[in-house]
């Protein structure tokens, strides 16, 4: 079976970020955790699993689909095909992002990121925020923004290997 490498970023390290948009809203994620950048693909989907899209074959290798649009609190859409997903890895796992447009690679010094703790501590899932030319720039964390969702994304990928395994026997 491929396997995606292994690279277990330190989402801290580092100043150089992927910058992208979901919708509207200017994210950027630490390029550190970035694997590649693809154009939008549709998904095959899972049925009663909230927090994903559906799953994608990347090399050989599925990955679960994350359903940004309901974590981040916007309407739900389906996966449009000028959307491009972002395939990253965390801690925890190897999954795709959709996204609207990616714009490019940024270097962000400390000193103009204001920590999420700092401003709020209900902001979970953000590294920080940055005051931009174009707005607010919000800094995932790829390992916390996911985690809500961890378990049943092991459990649905779980339950579609052991169906596809009894359909093809």
């Amino acid at each position: 079976m491929n396997s995606i490498p292994n690279r277990t970023p330190d989402t801290n390290e580092g100043k150089s970020y992927l910058l992208a948009a979901i919708d509207g809203i200017r994210c950027a994620f630490p390029l550190a955790a970035v694997v590649r950048v693809l154009r939008a693909a549709a998904p095959t989907p899972v049925a009663d699993c909230s927090g994903i899209l559906g799953l994608i074959n990347y090399h050989g290798v599925i990955i679960p689909l994350i359903d940004v649009w309901a974590m981040l609190h916007l309407p739900p859409r389906e996966i449009d095909p000028d959307d491009v997903l972002i395939i990253m890895r965390s801690d925890q796992r190897t999954f795709a992002l959709p996204v609207s447009t990616v714009e490019r690679v940024v270097e962000l010094p400390d000193a103009r990121i204001e920590e999420a703790a700092d401003l709020h501590p209900g902001l979970t899932g953000l590294l920080g925020i940055v005051a931009a030319d174009k707005g607010m720039v919000f800094i995932h964390d790829v390992n916390a923004f996911f985690t809500g969702a961890a378990d049943k994304i092991q459990n649905t990928l779980d339950q579609q290997v052991a169906l596809n395994s009894r359909e093809n026997a």
